[in-house]
């Protein structure tokens, strides 16, 4: 005897930032381990590959952390949890004046995008022949800012180089050259790349709350990681 096939619903949303419609289906069994696991690590590359594959087998192999952001990572991530488990997730808050500890209630339809979603890349003109056009990391990379470096991550977000009438994908270069073309440039248009990098998109959501404890009034800004990928 056959075992019955088990129908999973299915939904769509436009993800900030990309304009065509995404169809996903609500996290199961299989993912739900992926995530207990994650939430065990101690590192945040870990938990974002976790989530990425969590992401990547909900919306059938089409989008993960190697072409989203680290906002519309956890943006994607949160919808298919809310279609998952619901949409309110608990857990703890400390006062920051007693360290008392009290449960806290959040509905994860409140957390909110802050900054500009629509623009993802900018160009950075080294002289009249040659410029750079910087894009906002992936998800894969913004997870590995601890083990990176400066040169790294630049090279990473670098989605072409113009020179003169030729354009060069980074990718069909040896790492060696994009580390030397990264560390000639000047240091003012290195310091303005990094400005850009500062303005990437941040899902957060902001708690003020008054210790039961010592009636202190406490204001708590969550910005991401350690909330999303449990």
């Amino acid at each position: 005897m056959a075992l019955p096939e088990i129908i999973t619903p299915t939904f769509t949303i436009v993800i900030p930032g990309i304009k065509k419609p995404v169809k996903y289906r609500p996290f199961l069994v299989k993912e739900e381990k992926l995530l207990i696991l994650a939430s065990e690590s101690e590192t945040l590359s870990e938990r974002v590959s976790a989530c990425s594959q969590v992401i990547e087998n909900c919306t059938f192999g089409l989008y993960n952390d190697t072409n989203l952001t680290m906002y519309q990572l956890q943006y994607l991530f949160l919808k298919i949890k809310a279609k998952s488990v619901g949409t309110i997730q608990e857990f703890n808050l400390t006062c920051g004046e007693c360290s008392s500890s009290m449960r806290y209630e959040m509905n994860i339809e409140d957390y909110k995008i802050y900054g500009e979603v629509e623009t993802t890349k900018k160009e950075f003109k080294i002289n009249d022949e040659v410029s750079i056009v910087i894009r906002y990391p992936t998800a894969e990379y913004q997870g590995k800012v601890d083990i990176l470096n400066d040169t790294e991550i630049v090279i990473n977000c670098i989605d072409h180089i113009v020179n003169g009438e030729e354009v060069i994908d980074p990718k069909d270069e040896t790492p060696g050259n994009m580390i030397a073309f990264i560390e000639n440039l000047p240091i003012k248009l290195m310091q303005d790349i990094g400005e850009f990098l500062t303005t990437i998109p941040v899902l957060g959501h902001e708690i003020s709350f008054t210790c039961k404890t010592c009636s202190k009034d406490n204001y708590v800004s969550i910005n991401g990681y350690e909330h999303f990928f449990g």
